[in-house]
């Protein structure tokens, strides 16, 4: 990884050859909205995510498209968190937030969608990450891109703040 404009270069191996390059645990995105919007975070290593957004629920949020277009743009925002989270080098830089988040939708979908989020460009303040959303027909949905702020690791600060995210 270089701090270079357009690396797409995997992280550097840090002392031992061992690289930073992680597979996260996707339990970390279990949490209360996660579970109202139905989201659930399949994978998510080397800089790639996959998501899946179910179609119906089964209540009164099927039939309220506000809902299912916020927990669609909730779907996009954490695929582009899980595949940054799962690239930074946390001897490097820390996740700051979504620094922007633009979704252009190409249809309605059919049955459930799976959205996928992958790290095209890195340097050392910014990530940015292609985002693509397929239905169950294999239709493509939506595409998108979000740009993702990293912050350095200031020594002595710690990575609390990167930890949470």
């Amino acid at each position: 990884m270089t701090d270079a404009p357009g690396s797409t270069d995997p992280p550097p191996a840090v002392a031992g050859g061992a690289s930073t390059a992680i597979t996260i645990d996707v339990s970390r995105f279990s949490s209360g909205q996660a579970a109202r919007f139905g989201v659930r975070v399949l994978a998510a290593a080397g800089g790639k995510s996959e998501l899946l957004l179910p179609a119906t629920y089964g209540d009164d949020r099927d039939g309220d498209a506000r809902f299912k277009a916020a927990a669609f743009d909730y779907a996009a925002d954490i695929a582009a968190l899980a595949a940054v989270i799962s690239r930074v080098d946390r001897t490097r830089e820390q996740p700051n937030g979504t620094a922007s988040l633009h979704l252009s939708r190409l249809a309605s979908p059919v049955g459930d969608v799976t959205v996928r989020g992958r790290v095209v460009f890195w340097s050392s303040h910014e990530a940015l990450v292609e985002l693509s959303a397929v239905d169950a027909a294999g239709h493509d949905v939506a595409r998108g891109l979000s740009a993702y702020s990293l912050r350095p690791v200031v020594p002595g600060e710690g990575d609390e703040a990167g930890a949470r995210s």
